[in-house]
């Protein structure tokens, strides 16, 4: 694994909450502070691209990729992109929650409403 290896800054937070662990890599969101915080293999940018910031309500961790829902109700992931779990991510900020699988995600609209994205959506 070697230099795959990497730990984003981890800052210290009370209330810290680990989202998601899959495979090699997990990421946390700091509850009070809006953070997102990943360690673990680094393939594909799974730590290294981790966006910065401070307002993010909550995170998971697919397959090889992440997915993070912001405070304004938009998405945003990163990682591997094989069949657009990444790529395809849905615009607009009207979303309340998300889950990740291994190659796709599900996001809950504020109206109720799902939207998946990815392998075999």
């Amino acid at each position: 694994m070697g230099d795959k290896m990497r730990t984003n800054k981890m800052r210290t937070a009370r209330n810290t909450v680990v989202i998601g662990m899959v495979l090699l890599h997990a990421i946390a969101a700091a509850g009070w502070a809006g953070q997102l915080v990943a360690w673990g293999y680094d393939s594909y940018g799974l730590v290294s691209n981790t966006p910065a910031g401070n307002n993010f309500a909550a995170a998971a961790a697919g397959g090889i990729h992440n997915v993070a829902l912001k405070t304004d109700g938009s998405l945003v992931a990163w990682g591997w992109d094989n069949y657009g779990q990444v790529s395809n991510t849905p615009a607009g900020n009207n979303f309340a929650a998300v889950a990740a699988g291994y190659d796709h995600n599900v996001a809950l609209k504020s109206d109720g409403s799902l939207v998946a994205w990815g392998l075999d959506t």
